[in-house]
């Protein structure tokens, strides 16, 4: 066997047996432009680590709050620079920021206070902060984190605390059923004390409803209303499944079928769809009011509801109509029920109009008195109301509406242009001059009066006329007696005892189908529930003029 040692092996190399051999590699150029060779260098420099790498230092208390106070500072300067600018620039005014915030749900509204609230606080509590390290307090590496911890309570305190009504406002919506009272309205209601019939201290809604005086001839009356909602609903769930045309309600009147097919082809905008149905009239009825929505809505209005429109609304809150639908679904022969939150828009805007009345029968007597005596001494106080009146007028609180239905009496003043055309000339005082006498009917029945602060409407044709309960009736009047007033009714007309008799008597109506019929209204190009005299025709100006007839005595 060969052994070949160290020394051996090196002569044996240097004798040339053995030779190094040499591998040939190409290589090949590539020619590359400035642009592509910049391209690739950037490439390469992006492998590199930031120097010094922001992953080799630890996350600190020190550095989060002096970048995150930083931070705070420049979004609020921001925030506040915008809305200043857009302010001072006129793009923005403070009613539309306003009427924008009240317009954001309650999740949203709280959402968008925890977003500035918190910024807000830690800004401030920090600033503290470094006051006292400028005051030599605090400065060594302890304080620092003693006062960073101290901050960062400081702001999740103030920061609840700047959201703890909003929360309770967000959980109120939650879980309460009302309709009309808000977190702050019922909250200014449970504030007052209530008692039950013995003296003492109500505890909740239902214990004060439960307490409230109600004589025998109420409870007869709320009674017929409950019998009157029970006949409809049961009409209305009937004939959404009852395909007799001459037994159902919501079909089309049969004596003017020849005019739909020449309106069809005449009319290009109407369409077979937008035909209402009983389905569409039931789901328009509304869920009931709770007793704290009624509790809230009659200090609203100063006034106390007959305890029949209480039984009313909590069985349903009249009708809720989408904006966005174009069917007619007025339930009581083309009038609107009017929900709890309308009746309070609609009634404070009758208000003005009655005050506005007041105020030129005041003026008018106090310039007839000053002729008549022959003076040129100015009328006293008590004979003549100030210009000013007006506004303090809007700023009454029985006149004032609760904010978010503002919405709502703009979208209504759209519908009555002669009543606020009315509006705008009631202060002059030739007004009155312009106005036909009122009447009542019967006689001694209703004051006569254009309007009345007491005139609570209930129901609306949607044109400036009203079914209305009278809480301030003449001397042959009663509390809470029906009537019907209006743009178009100089004469009031007295139709029901109570709004439970006027129920009564228009379920009976809404019973019989022969009464009861769909119409096509060309000039509103929309169908409309009417009502049929004994002969099948259209009776013209509607179920308020069935009313009206029926109390003079006249045959339909």
């Amino acid at each position: 066997m060969l052994r070949i040692t160290n020394s051996s092996w090196a002569a044996f190399a240097r004798s040339g047996v053995i030779r190094p051999t040499l591998h040939a590699r190409s290589i090949v150029t590539v020619k590359t432009t400035d642009a592509e060779e910049q391209s690739i260098l950037i490439a390469q420099r992006k492998n590199r680590p930031v120097s010094p790498h922001l992953e080799i230092y630890q996350k600190q208390l020190t550095a989060v709050l002096s970048a995150l106070h930083r931070i705070t500072g420049v979004g609020l300067a921001a925030g506040f620079y915008a809305v200043t600018v857009s302010y001072a620039a006129g793009v923005v005014d403070s009613a539309s920021l306003v009427e924008l915030y009240q317009s954001i749900p309650s999740v949203g509204q709280w959402a968008l206070k925890g977003l500035a609230s918190f910024p807000f606080a830690f800004h401030a509590w920090n600033g503290v902060r470094h006051l006292i390290w400028d005051a030599g307090c605090e400065a060594n590496i302890k304080g620092v984190y003693r006062t960073g911890y101290a901050v960062l309570g400081l702001s999740a305190n103030s920061s609840m605390g700047f959201l703890g009504k909003k929360w309770k406002e967000l959980v109120y919506t939650l879980t309460s059923n009302d309709r009309y009272a808000g977190y702050h309205t019922s909250k200014a209601v449970n504030s007052l004390t209530e008692y039950d019939s013995e003296g003492e201290e109500a505890n909740d809604a239902k214990e004060i409803q439960d307490n409230i005086p109600v004589t025998a001839d109420e409870k007869q009356q709320a009674q017929l209303v409950l019998d009157a909602w029970h006949i409809i609903e049961d009409v209305i769930n009937l004939d959404m499944n009852n395909p007799d045309p001459n037994n159902n309600h919501f079909t089309l009147n049969s004596k003017n079928s020849q005019n739909y097919d020449y309106n069809y082809d005449m009319d290009f905008n109407l369409d077979l769809e937008e035909i209402p149905d009983a389905e569409d009239f039931m789901n328009s009825l509304s869920s009931p009011c709770t007793f704290k929505d009624l509790q809230v809505a009659q200090k609203h209005l100063g006034v106390k509801f007959p305890y029949p429109v209480i039984k009313y609304f909590q069985t349903h809150d009249g009708q809720e109509v989408a904006p966005s639908s174009t069917k007619k679904l007025g339930l009581m022969y083309g009038l609107q029920l009017l929900s709890l939150a309308e009746v309070i828009t609609m009634t404070n805007y009758w208000r003005k109009v009655a005050r506005k009345e007041e105020n030129s029968k005041a003026r008018l007597k106090a310039k007839a008195d000053s002729i008549s005596n022959d003076s040129k001494e100015r009328p006293g106080s008590d004979d003549i109301i100030n210009p000013q009146d007006d506004a303090i007028i809007n700023n009454d609180p029985n006149f004032k509406i609760a904010a978010k239905i503002n919405e709502i009496t703009e979208n209504d003043l759209k519908n009555y242009p002669d009543l606020m055309r009315n509006m705008s000339t009631h202060s002059k005082t030739d007004y009155l001059k312009k106005l036909p006498n009122q009447k009542s009917f019967p006689a001694n029945k209703v004051k006569l009066q254009y309007a009345s602060a007491n005139w609570i409407p209930l129901v609306t044709d949607n044109a400036g006329n009203h079914i209305a309960i009278d809480l301030d009736p003449d001397v042959d009047g009663m509390v809470g007696q029906v009537i019907i007033f209006g743009r178009d009714y100089d004469t009031k007309y007295v139709v029901a005892d109570n709004w439970g008799q006027f129920m009564s008597k228009f379920a009976l109506d809404f019973e019989d189908p022969s009464n009861c019929k769909l119409d096509y209204d060309p000039d509103l190009g929309q169908f409309n529930l009417v009502y049929l005299d004994q002969s099948g025709n259209v009776v013209d100006g509607g179920y308020l003029e069935v009313l009206t007839r029926r109390v003079k005595g006249e045959r339909l």
